[in-house]
């Protein structure tokens, strides 16, 4: 039976040590914020991106 994405994320965050996930957290929220621009540039859905963007709010408060 397939993994669910959250049970994935807390295998990983276990993986990696704080330095890794502090890495990749500033990783994936200047990629998002690009996201965003290009999204809000190219008529994206915004009510897609704040779902977007607080599912990655709850990611980076897992790892803190």
């Amino acid at each position: 039976m397939p993994q669910g994405r959250r049970e994935i994320n807390s295998q990983m965050s276990t993986f990696f040590d704080n330095q890794e996930s502090d890495l990749i957290n500033e990783f994936l929220t200047e990629y998002w914020e690009e996201f965003e621009k290009f999204a809000a540039n190219n008529g994206f859905d915004d009510d897609l991106l704040k779902q977007i963007s607080m599912e990655l709010e709850g990611r980076r408060k897992h790892y803190e």
